[in-house]
């Protein structure tokens, strides 16, 4: 029985081996073809004539074009720039929005809650960890809910 068990020790030894060699073979390989991210760059580009037009130029910096960005005199932007249909959003400030509510939207406010971190606080009681929830999730999404084919 000892000496089947040292045979059997050899063997996983041996494997084990062999798979550490076999991994600093791999990584020696990969580290061998792993090139520079900048040499797959490419740059594509054809010739081209360059026609100086005074009148373009001067259409180009024509006060006209440029516009004020935000009504700020500092900052002048083409009339083309995309910045120019971004809007301006102020800070979210909670505080004014919970003096407003009624004490029926805070209640409802308060249900939502509940229902929106119900499952959480149900798998935290029950010792289900997230990684485990959200497998099973998966397994639901992509072969259908157990519990469902049973009911039919």
């Amino acid at each position: 029985m000892w000496q089947e068990a040292r045979k059997q020790e050899k063997i996983i030894r041996g494997m084990m081996v062999d798979y550490k060699r076999r991994a600093e073979r791999r990584k020696g390989f990969y580290d061998k073809i792993k090139k520079d991210p900048a040499q797959f760059l490419q740059v594509w580009g054809c010739k081209a004539k360059i026609h100086i037009d005074p009148s373009v130029a001067a259409a180009a910096d024509n006060p006209s074009i440029m516009t004020k960005w935000r009504g700020d005199e500092d900052v002048l932007i083409d009339r083309f720039d995309a910045r120019s249909h971004l809007d301006l959003f102020s800070e979210y400030d909670e505080t004014k929005e919970k003096n407003q509510m009624t004490e029926q939207e805070k209640n409802e406010n308060r249900m939502l809650n509940f229902e929106r971190y119900r499952t959480l606080v149900q798998n935290e009681a029950l010792g289900i960890l997230e990684s485990q929830c959200l497998k099973q999730i998966e397994v639901d999404e992509k072969y259908g809910d157990k519990s469902d084919k049973k009911n039919k």
